[in-house]
């Protein structure tokens, strides 16, 4: 190129598998010649960095229809290794296969028996029979959002369902009820308020089980210096338990719902810790644990207990009665159960989360059925697979296993 004229290369084609190839391949045979490639040129492209901005622009090895030529053989020679590595030795793909062509045949696999075992079972298409796997939503205060600590009734829960459910912990340390109300809609999604490419479309179905425990921090003295922050009136509570009991049960199907109490608090040793606490500036507290006297007592919790109760009695609720539980005849606290008077010690974790264990055993015998060692409910166990029929067995387990198990929600 100069300033006078400028001068285009012209790239040709140089394959010769389209219409245009076989023109050109003719035309040159009439005239004596050897022709290679087609007479189109080559698709143009234009790339753009995306740290510069500039552009640069070519022309590919390939026309568009031979580009397109070359899209639809390597498309039927997929189709034709899924159906033979299908096929062939149950399905496995030959190991002299390069890695690449091996990834793409393992995807090729999986998609043909899915198929193969829709059509078979009727035509219903790639979600015929796929498994189903369930949530738990634990819902509450700190106790909860530390129940996966070593021997922590969530970790006990998850193990127990481990086959059947995913345990979703939704505890938040120092929330109240009045707190809890603002999160039903995040936490207890309906149907119609979760937009599929929402944060939370995964979770639009309705879990098989709810815990809720809350009740520790309502109970926080009015007068203390966190009782403007976590203080809740006893009528108030026990209003907002109902506000929560009557959102989950808005979700469809209804899950089960488990009431746990608030535990037993140790006085003095609470007191102890939230000195210890408040002398620490950088934990945040303030001036919220400044008091002379413990801001949650024993006796000022039983009551929130006691209204937890009656609201369980009034929906019919199943109910865990820690208060009563970790508590001597005398009125004594355990404070082996308790680390710091009133979160669980790991002999506390361990004793809550048999009492809920034994909860759900004796009042919802279906979900008990589910537990990871009396059925595989997700998928089937590896030593029933068949050697060669094992894509139908995965594919199809939970049609197997329906009958046995009864609707998720099932008392």
């Amino acid at each position: 190129r100069d300033d006078a004229t400028t001068t285009t290369r012209r790239i040709f084609c140089r394959c010769e598998g389209c219409v245009a190839c076989a023109r050109a391949r003719a035309s040159a045979t009439t005239r004596g010649e050897t022709k290679t490639g087609c007479e189109r040129e080559g698709q143009p492209y234009t790339n753009v960095e995306t740290k510069t901005g500039r552009a640069r622009t070519g022309t590919r090895k390939l026309c568009k229809p031979c580009l397109r030529r070359r899209e639809k053989d390597r498309a039927n020679a997929k189709r034709a290794r899924e159906t033979t590595s299908v096929n062939e030795d149950g399905g496995r793909g030959r190991a002299s296969e390069s890695k690449g062509a091996g990834d793409a045949m393992d995807d090729a696999r999986i998609a043909a028996a899915r198929r193969a075992t829709g059509a078979r079972a009727g035509g219903g298409g790639a979600n015929l029979g796929r498994a189903r796997r369930e949530s738990v939503v634990l819902f509450g205060d700190s106790l909860t959002e530390r129940s996966f600590e070593d021997g922590g009734f969530g970790a006990r829960v998850q193990h127990e369902f481990r086959r059947f459910a995913d345990v979703r912990c939704r505890g938040y340390s120092g929330y109240n009820t009045e707190h809890a109300l603002c999160l039903l809609d995040e936490v207890f999604p309906l149907n119609e308020d979760v937009d599929d490419d929402g944060a939370f479309a995964t979770y639009k179905r309705a879990p098989v089980l709810v815990t809720i425990l809350f009740g520790s921090n309502d109970a926080c003295a009015k007068n203390s210096s966190a009782g403007d922050v976590q203080h809740v009136p006893l009528p108030r509570y026990e209003q907002n338990l109902k506000t929560i009991v009557e959102r989950v049960r808005r979700m469809q199907p209804s899950p089960r719902i488990l009431f746990i109490t608030p535990p037993p608090v140790d006085d003095e040793a609470w007191l102890r810790d939230c000195a210890t606490r408040a002398a620490q500036p950088g934990l945040g507290f303030g001036s919220l644990l400044n008091d002379t006297a413990p801001n949650r007592t024993n006796a000022g919790v039983k009551p929130y207990a006691e209204a937890m109760k009656r609201v369980a009695r009034f929906y019919d609720i199943p109910v865990v009665d820690l208060h009563a539980a970790l508590e001597f005849s005398n009125g004594e606290v355990d404070e082996t159960q308790f680390c710091d008077g009133l979160h669980f010690s790991e002999a506390g974790q361990r004793q809550v989360a048999s009492l809920v264990i034994d909860a759900l055993r004796q009042h919802f015998p279906a979900l008990a059925s589910r537990a990871s060692d009396a059925v595989k409910c997700d998928f089937p166990d590896w030593k029933d697979l068949d050697a060669r029929g094992f894509a139908a067995q995965i594919s199809h387990h939970r049609d197997v296993v329906a009958p046995l198990l009864g609707a998720p929600n099932d008392p």
